[in-house]
């Protein structure tokens, strides 16, 4: 019996090892290193600390994850057709090992069958890229850190040598594009945000633009200091013109006084002047003289001779003018009775002087008008110089935001278009087997081994197991065990006696 326990345990190990898939081990072995990158903020002098700050084994680790994860265990499932091969594997078996998987599986799935059958469960067929990812993560892939390192190993367990080289060897060409496509998401997230920022930073911009062009055309800005020195020369040429006219007032004034004079000692009969004052349209047309000459006045402060509004006002000035005197004399014609050449000279005279007061008199007052201004002005230039500076900074701030943005819009286009990535992936030992390299597993003489060593434990347990389970009396002592009771002998079995045969010397059976 120890035999045939012995024997069934081998077979049985034997049998088990054979219905186990034949699979090549291939293990790739990668060093993961900081990149030194820039971080993907707004402004280039924000860093992230890399390089010799990293703690040994948390970038690894990072790594890790990624080629541990479901994403990566899906990706590799649908590139290389793992699915596909479970699914053959179970409705078109290749070989008896196949063959007898797919008869125990079944044999073990009659309860969900028969549940399936009577409705209690629903029918359906198996996700097989479920359980083809399920089994890459949990039976065919290995993946750990090298002890105090950021080495990571990956060992890839497949059906067939090239399947398992190539499998450890595109995880790390995929780990290599999952940490660089890392950077380009974030890139393209922040390249969003920064292009929105930007059209608002260039609005703002513009707008910044257009209100200190606008205050420095309503203020008539060039720089607040040359406009500070042209008013300041502009004020001590208006003073000296002041002075010029008011001297040409006081020449004006005695000359018409000495022609009153004059013309009192003419001949009574002759009209008054008095007469002509109170006429109406000479009083007009020396109110609107007196407007004209203060318009011209203030335009020549600020615009030459040649000036085609200035001409224009100039030849307007003549009109009136010569209206005017022309009015005069049809008033002496009419109103004198007797024609005196010497009044009608002086009164040619007072009336050409005394227009002369009147554009004199209109320059004065719109040179101090002038002077009033430009002397508001120079006092206001510091209030409009805070105000200049105050919107310039704001033009500034927006400029320099634009530019940076600008920059930083630059260097993510670029960014999203790189291959660099946080992390850097060097492959130091490429996954390779050779085209005679023998199936890692199963091994067969460790299972050998195994079965002889579970024949021998099982054999002897057997047998002890055996005989501890025996509740048959083999002496007195079991008796008195038994019957709690003492034994006071035993009676031999008579129906049954030996004797030795005096020729051979062998036991032989007697009848009592």
């Amino acid at each position: 019996m120890l035999l045939l326990i012995g024997i069934g345990t081998v077979l049985s190990i034997i049998f088990f090892t054979y219905l186990m898939t034949p699979s090549w081990e291939a293990t790739t072995k990668i060093l993961i290193e900081r990149n030194s990158t820039q971080d993907l903020g707004i402004f280039k002098s924000v860093n992230k600390p890399v390089g010799n700050a990293v703690v040994v084994g948390n970038d690894a680790l990072n790594m890790m994850i990624l080629l541990t994860g479901e994403n990566m265990a899906y990706q590799i499932v649908d590139e290389f057709g793992l699915d596909k091969r479970l699914r053959k594997k179970r409705f078109e078996p290749r070989n008896f090992r196949e063959k007898t998987k797919n008869r125990i599986v079944d044999f073990f799935m009659i309860p969900k069958y028969m549940l399936q059958k009577i409705g209690l469960l629903s029918k359906g067929e198996k996700n097989w890229t479920d359980a083809a990812a399920e089994n890459l993560i949990e039976e065919q892939q290995d993946i750990d850190i090298e002890s105090e390192s950021n080495v990571i190993s990956i060992t890839i367990l497949g059906e067939t040598r090239d399947l398992a080289v190539n499998i450890a060897n595109r995880m790390v060409e995929l780990l290599k594009e999952r940490s660089s496509s890392f950077s380009r998401e974030a890139a393209r997230e922040t390249y969003a945000f920064v292009q929105n920022q930007m059209s608002v930073a260039e609005r703002n911009l513009k707008e910044a633009e257009d209100d200190v062009a606008r205050y420095k055309i309503n203020n008539s800005i060039v720089t607040l200091e040359e406009e500070k020195s042209l008013k300041m020369a502009r004020i001590d040429s208006l003073e000296a013109e002041l002075d010029d006219t008011s001297k040409e007032i006081e020449e004006t004034t005695s000359r018409l006084a000495q022609v009153n004079q004059e013309m009192e000692k003419v001949d009574e009969r002759v009209i008054l002047s008095a007469i002509i004052a109170r006429n109406p349209l000479v009083t007009s047309l020396e109110g609107k003289l007196e407007d004209l000459e203060i318009e011209l006045a203030s335009m020549m402060l600020y615009k030459t001779e040649n000036h085609p509004e200035v001409k224009m006002l100039t030849a307007e000035i003549v009109r009136i003018r010569l209206t005017l005197l022309e009015t005069v004399k049809d008033i002496t014609n009419r109103k004198t009775e007797s024609i005196n050449p010497l009044y009608q000279s002086l009164l040619t005279r007072s009336i050409n002087l005394k227009i002369d007061d009147i554009a004199l008199n209109a320059r004065e007052k719109a040179i101090n008008k002038a002077l009033v201004n430009i002397n508001y002005d120079i006092q206001s230039i510091p209030k409009r110089e805070f105000e200049l500076a105050r919107r310039e900074e704001i033009l500034k701030v927006n400029s320099l935001v634009y530019q940076a943005l600008n920059t930083k819009l630059g260097e993510l286009n670029v960014e999203m278009r790189s291959v660099i990535s946080e992390y850097g992936v060097r492959v130091l030992d490429r996954a390779y087997l050779s085209p005679s390299a023998e199936s890692t597993w199963p091994k067969w003489m460790l299972s050998i081994l195994a079965a002889m060593l579970f024949s021998f434990i099982f054999g002897f347990g057997s047998i002890f197991t055996l005989e501890f389970f025996n509740d048959s009396i083999k002496s007195a002592k079991d008796v008195d065990t038994l019957l709690d009771a003492p034994c006071i002998g035993v009676l031999p079995d008579l129906t049954m006696l030996r004797s030795q045969d005096p020729l051979t010397g062998t036991l032989v059976e007697d009848e009592a």
